[in-house]
């Protein structure tokens, strides 16, 4: 509701009564970041009209639908927009203008749960976004919430990880990803707010870090400052879109792997196994290895 009430929109609220009853099959936190994110990318592109999600059923399926009445996407590029870093043709605003992350994010979660994500489009009318959910029976749903990450023998299990990223897109990426690793995942927008979160108690086992910081902070200079508060061989990895190769090496050269935005899973995996459980015996230097 913020993001919808910003000065410069005319975004009229809409109030839907609830008149479908339905269970569905799902992720109750995965399915929230699916919508979440459809919800966030309609409040971006569309500047006046309204924003409606809905609900209707298919057959076996409840399909889940946003409606925007925002700048629509042309049809050669409906195939497009939930690659990574694709972005929908001209974005005249600076608010329009991402890293077109958002659908990237939404289409790996449905993969993960195994859902079908839909979209249509009209240039100048609006989008409709849409996860279409197995329909579920509530008497003989298990009671909690399903279990559905992709833990590899508990490899991360509980770890706690301190990930700190300036762009809220990325750092929800990298969350996401750890999550399902089952990593216990603490986030920062900055340094500061990095060093705060250890101050008041948090210990993380590992610190992932953006080089470039707000503040005139490097990624080493958080780390540095985290290590005086939690221990001096706390493990951290830098990430960073800089490829310039004397600023990769200078970091290395302090013991730290480096991963080259967008960061690789596999790599983050490796580097993660060798800092928690290998260090001590060979300490890595090449984020290829």
């Amino acid at each position: 509701m913020p993001a919808a009430q910003e000065p410069d929109r005319q975004l009229l609220p809409a109030i839907v009564e609830p008149h479908l009853h339905a269970t569905v099959e799902s992720d109750r936190a995965l399915l929230e970041r699916i919508l979440s994110n459809f919800i966030a990318n309609a409040i971006r592109f569309t500047e006046a009209g309204c924003i409606l999600v809905g609900a209707r059923r298919r057959g076996k399926m409840l399909d889940i639908e946003v409606w925007d009445t925002g700048c629509g996407i042309p049809a050669d590029q409906l195939e497009l927009i939930f690659e990574e870093f694709h972005q929908v043709g001209a974005q005249p605003t600076q608010r329009q203008r991402g890293l077109g992350l958002g659908l990237n994010i939404a289409y790996r979660v449905a993969e993960l749960l195994g859902h079908r994500l839909g979209v249509r489009s009209k240039v100048g009318k609006g989008s409709v976004f849409s996860v279409s959910v197995p329909l579920g029976n509530v008497w003989q749903s298990d009671i909690g919430e399903p279990e559905i990450s992709e833990r590899v023998g508990g490899e991360f299990l509980g770890i706690n990880v301190l990930v700190i990223e300036d762009n809220e897109l990325l750092r929800q990426t990298i969350c996401l990803l750890l999550e399902r690793w089952g990593v216990l995942v603490f986030e920062a927008s900055d340094g500061v707010r990095a060093v705060a979160l250890v101050e008041d108690g948090l210990v993380p086992d590992l610190v992932l870090a953006d080089y470039r910081l707000p503040h005139e902070l490097s990624g080493m200079d958080v780390l540095a400052r985290l290590r005086t508060l939690v221990r001096p061989d706390l493990p951290g990895i830098i990430a960073t879109a800089d490829t310039e190769p004397e600023l990769i090496a200078r970091i290395r050269q302090d013991g730290v792997p480096v991963l080259i935005k967008p960061i690789s899973p596999a790599r983050l995996r490796s580097a993660m196994h060798h800092l928690l459980y290998e260090q001590r015996r060979d300490p890595i230097t090449d984020e290829r290895r």
